[in-house]
């Protein structure tokens, strides 16, 4: 799939953060190129996408990812004219219903987060306000 390439380059090298980009490049090449990577970009149709979808069941995190992945590739070649406005083969699929996540904080982590609300309670953090943007009232000051 030629769009996949220039969509990377194009959009998730320059307009994204390096994780998010190696993720999405990530879904690309191990579930999407190689099921639809044939196929002209035009021509990918919403049941492939669903049976694509309903193939990574099994991992409803990536399966919604993939989901995700095409949607933001299919607004991206629209906006290009590389696909006629209004195609995307994502639209309309329903995601799975993903277990809620618990992260704990590492040892590391927990230290400095003490170390930052000690600071702040003795020293006190210096605010600065930001004059650029209205819906910030402050900012910490970096």
């Amino acid at each position: 799939m030629a769009l996949s390439e220039q969509f990377l380059r194009e959009h998730m090298a320059t307009k994204r953060k390096p994780r998010t980009a190696a993720g999405y490049e990530a879904i690309l090449r191990k579930h999407l190129c190689p099921t639809l990577g044939a196929t002209a970009a035009a021509d990918v149709t919403r049941a492939e996408v669903a049976k694509l979808h309903s193939k990574t069941s099994e991992s409803p995190h990536n399966a919604n990812r993939a989901l995700a992945v095409i949607s933001s590739m299919y607004s991206f070649a629209a906006k290009r004219n590389l696909v006629p406005e209004g195609i995307n083969p994502a639209r309309g699929i329903e995601k799975y219903s993903e277990d809620g996540r618990e992260r704990y904080l590492t040892s590391d982590e927990l230290q400095q987060l003490g170390s930052a609300l000690s600071e702040a309670e003795t020293i006190g953090v210096p605010w600065v306000i930001d004059e650029t943007n209205p819906k910030a009232k402050h900012t910490p000051k970096v």
